[in-house]
């Protein structure tokens, strides 16, 4: 409970006069200490050690205290302290005619009822205003309202004003707060209130005369007041006046330090000051109470307050929260108090978690006034302990919202205005998980999927098509910044179009939600083929289940990449590849959540939320937050072709390491990611031919090279990758098996061909010729000794009828598949000079160096010469740095080009 003091004075409004203000000034200067003037901190710091009332006023309104518990506001009293009140409200809900007030008036007279007339939230369309009293305040208020009067009548107020009269001594509750009457000795009669909610009492006692101070008369009141965090206590007489003025209505400090005392009360806060009485004079009636009570008991717990206008009090516990349910109970809503407690607030999960079967919860942050890191992070461990459980965040302060925000936080929870529009988001997400709901009148919902960080899945039937549909709806947690990054980007992922990717048929907004349309597919994914074999080439599997081969492992990655290289030229980047976004149809492999990764592009992802993103596929500028490319998805792309050929993650090991360490901690599976990104940005992965010796030196570098940890390393292209795969993975069966398919008789030859090999590392070229009737195994044999020979490049090309065939295409193939295999900053000049001349066969060369000098065309017979030398001289050049194994086949069609 938050108690706020906007009038102190009694009677009637009392502004400082000119005499007291001059006053004032002088005290404060007479007997300054030497400071330096012209420095302001030093001056601030003099200024804050003056007392209160020195440096300050008790304030000159007349009776109005602000209370709030329970998410709703209270007014005691409508003095001219009201006015001040009402502009401070309308910077809020009641500005926009959203507001709700609660108002209990003590009695009718002027005093207390002034301030209504010029309450701004009164005026305002929408607002709901009650006003509470035991007399008939509906006629008070429209007297003092009468055109004689005041311009303004009541009538004309246009907020919703309802009067409701109280009956003396009998409890009204709002909410979780109790409020009771008590009635005081007052001409005309007037009311104590007192506010009871699950932490705190608050007891509103002005207006109040007790001039027979026997214990039969006065224990009423003691009781009344018993245990109260805050009694505002009518203290507007010395003790001396108000004896000499019996049936006034009004009471002394003196007595309410005997009355507090007597009732326990923790706080006494002198109200209702005399009109008459200065500041000086306020402060030593303050005095005289202090010293009494110190007379009475030193030992005391009673705390002595002098109100003053603006004087806050937090009655609340630190650290306490409130919780409370939504009446068909699904929805918990928790409110911390000023200081937000963590532990507390784990607490009320934990106990929500095993008594209440709520499927969401919302923490209002509305009364929340100190939170710092230590809080940020407090939420973020239950949003990912309670990840079943949806975390909704409301009425966050500006402040709150700011550092959530600074944090990196902003897209990791819902985040709404108020409980009442968190309260409504929860609704209607609630009714889309409704089959037969019906979205932008043409998804009509049949079931629920499932549901993941990203948001819910559902099964849905496009009832213009009469299709089965898969329609994603976002989670709330996204910004509105992030949406609308997301939204710009939509046209282009709707218009994608080719067999390995999962049609997007729409993207769109409606309310707060943002929803996805896109083909629905029943079929296993990659991440349950991965799982579902321990080793895919350590043939680990069940009888029933038998290892992948490799030309069905190429099969998955070529579909891959072709959907990459498609998508890529259509300026669209996944950012999320992984497993689980490739499914495995009969039609082949076909992806799904392009444009997704652009919803966390820009964050460090070592110091924000991963969302949904999985840390063992995100690339190394990914997690630091850099601009996403092609390649961001290439890195991805070579995570999974090294999982499917060598059954492992490359970092595996790295990050075991750091799973054991943290075994049984809490934080286990945070470290664990942690681990793996700081895997990404600082190791080089283990090469894969040690964990799987049958796969090719070509295929270990294509997997090296898109792994990089510069971007600027790898492929540049989708296109250049599927060309490797093309030209490098022929026979992907036989070179990875290669002992399966020995030839018999065939040993001296393979001896042979080795031998040439053996002369070829000793840095002596050969040229072998295998002949022999088609069919034969000549392929085979070839094959076999550069599988067994583990040559650093392999190139294979084929010899064509030159029908409908360009000539010299024998060689283009082999330099493609070269120029694609090494990154263009590894040739030196001599190489550059040689490869401008192949132009002509390769126009691609000029893409991958664009600066380079493009010889003029020759004659027919001088280019071929010239193409020729070149090739010759390139290979020499090549091969001086590794040796090349290459396999021509079909040579009887090589003299016709």
């Amino acid at each position: 409970m938050k108690i706020r003091i906007w009038g102190a004075r009694g009677s009637i409004p009392t502004p400082l006069r000119p005499e007291e203000i001059e006053r004032k000034l002088f005290q404060a200067i007479h007997g300054m200490p030497p400071l330096d003037t012209s420095d302001e901190a030093t001056v601030w710091d003099y200024i804050k050690n003056l007392s209160p009332l020195l440096r300050g006023t008790v304030g000159g309104n007349t009776a109005c205290v602000e209370v709030r518990a329970d998410g709703n506001i209270f007014v005691l009293d409508a003095g001219s302290g009201l006015y001040q009140l009402g502009l401070e409200l309308m910077k809020g809900p009641f500005g926009r005619g959203e507001g709700t007030l609660h108002l209990f008036i003590s009695h009718a007279h002027w005093d207390h009822i002034q301030g209504f007339t010029m309450f701004k939230p009164a005026f305002v369309p929408g607002n709901r205003i009650f006003i509470y009293g035991t007399h008939d305040l509906k006629t008070a208020f429209e007297l003092q309202q009468r055109p004689l009067t005041w311009p303004v009548s009541l009538s004309y107020m246009q907020a919703n004003i309802k009067f409701v009269r109280m009956e003396p001594g009998k409890p009204l509750s709002i909410g979780k707060v109790h409020i009771n009457t008590i009635k005081n000795a007052h001409p005309g009669d007037a009311y104590s209130y007192r506010f009871e909610d699950q932490h705190s009492v608050f007891v509103y006692a002005s207006d109040a005369e007790y001039k027979d101070l026997e214990d039969n008369v006065v224990n009423p009141y003691v009781n009344f007041f018993r245990n109260a965090d805050a009694l505002i206590f009518d203290a507007m007489y010395t003790l001396e006046d108000a004896w000499l003025q019996e049936d006034y209505g009004h009471s002394s400090a003196m007595i309410g330090v005997d009355l507090a005392y007597a009732a326990g009360v923790k706080r006494l806060i002198l109200f209702h000051h005399d009109p008459s009485y200065s500041d000086d004079e306020i402060e030593k009636i303050y005095a005289a109470a202090v010293g009494y009570q110190k007379q009475k008991n030193p030992s005391t717990a009673l705390e002595v307050i002098v109100a003053c206008e603006g004087m806050t009090f937090d009655l609340t516990p630190p650290g306490a929260v409130d919780l409370h349910f939504t009446p068909n109970g699904d929805t918990a809503i928790l409110t911390p108090t000023s200081i937000f407690d963590e532990r507390e607030l784990a607490r009320q999960f934990s106990r929500l978690h095993d008594q209440y079967s709520t499927s969401n919860s919302i923490i209002d942050l509305s009364q929340v006034e100190t939170f710092t890191t230590a809080s940020l992070k407090s939420l973020f461990a239950l949003r990912r302990k309670w990840k079943n459980r949806p975390i909704i965040l409301a009425s966050p302060p500006g402040n709150i919202q700011e550092i959530i925000k600074l944090g990196g936080y902003d897209d990791f929870f819902a985040i709404y205005p108020s409980v009442d529009t968190a309260l409504a988001a929860v609704q209607t997400r609630e009714a889309l998980n409704l089959p037969g709901q019906v979205i932008q009148n043409r998804y009509k919902i049949e079931t629920r999927i499932g549901e993941s960080p990203l948001g819910a899945v559902l099964q849905a039937t496009d009832t213009h098509t009469d299709h089965v549909v898969a329609l994603k709806i976002l989670s709330p947690a996204f910004s509105q910044e992030t949406l609308e990054r997301f939204m710009r980007q939509a046209q282009q992922v709707v218009t994608l179009d080719h067999p390995n990717i999962l049609k997007v048929f729409a993207m769109g907004r409606e309310g707060d939600y943002v929803f996805r349309v896109e083909e629905f597919v029943d079929a296993a994914t990659l991440q349950d083929f991965l799982t579902g074999q321990d080793s895919v080439q350590n043939h680990t599997r069940s009888a029933e289940q038998p290892p992948a081969s490799p030309s069905r492992l190429l099969d998955i990655a070529m579909d891959v990449v072709h959907a990459l290289e498609y998508a890529h030229s259509r300026g669209v980047v996944l950012g999320d590849l992984k497993p689980q976004n490739i499914f495995l149809t009969d039609q082949g492999a076909r992806l799904t959540g392009f444009g997704l990764g652009r919803l966390v592009e820009g964050r460090n992802l070592l110091d924000t939320p991963k969302l949904f993103l999985t840390a063992d596929y995100l690339a190394p500028e990914q997690i630091l937050g850099q601009t996403l490319d092609a390649r961001t998805d290439l890195y991805a792309f070579g995570i999974i072709l090294y999982q499917l050929f060598t059954g492992y993650l490359p970092f595996e090991e790295a990050v075991s390491s750091k799973s054991n360490q943290s075994e049984g901690s809490a934080t286990n599976s945070e470290t664990i990611e942690r681990a793996m990104m700081q895997a990404h940005l600082r190791q080089a992965p283990r090469p894969p031919r040690e964990l799987n010796p049958h796969i090719s030196v070509s295929l270990e570098h294509l997997i090296l090279k898109l792994l990089a940890q510069n971007p600027n390393d790898r492929y540049a292209s989708a296109q250049q990758v599927q060309r490797i795969l093309n030209n490098l993975l022929i026979d992907m069966e036989y070179a990875t098996h290669p002992r399966m398919r020995l030839l018999v008789g065939r040993e001296r030859h393979t001896q042979t061909l080795r031998a040439c090999w053996e002369e070829v590392l000793a840095g002596r070229g050969q040229l072998a010729f295998i002949t022999g009737e088609a069919g034969i195994g000549k392929s085979c044999l070839a094959q076999q000794v550069a599988a067994q020979s583990h040559p650093p490049v392999l190139l294979i090309g084929h010899c064509k009828d030159t029908t409908g065939h360009p000539a010299y295409e024998l060689f283009t193939e082999i330099l493609r598949t070269y120029l694609s295999t090494v990154p263009p900053e590894f040739f030196d000049g001599e190489a550059r000079q040689q490869l401008s001349n192949f132009t002509p066969l390769i126009p691609e060369i000029h893409q991958m160096l664009p600066d380079l000098y493009i010889p003029p065309p020759l004659e027919p017979k001088q280019e071929q010469l010239r193409l020729m030398t070149s090739l010759t001289q390139f290979i020499r050049h090549a091969t001086q740095e590794r040796p090349w194994f290459i396999i021509l086949e079909d040579l009887q069609w090589a003299d016709r080009s």
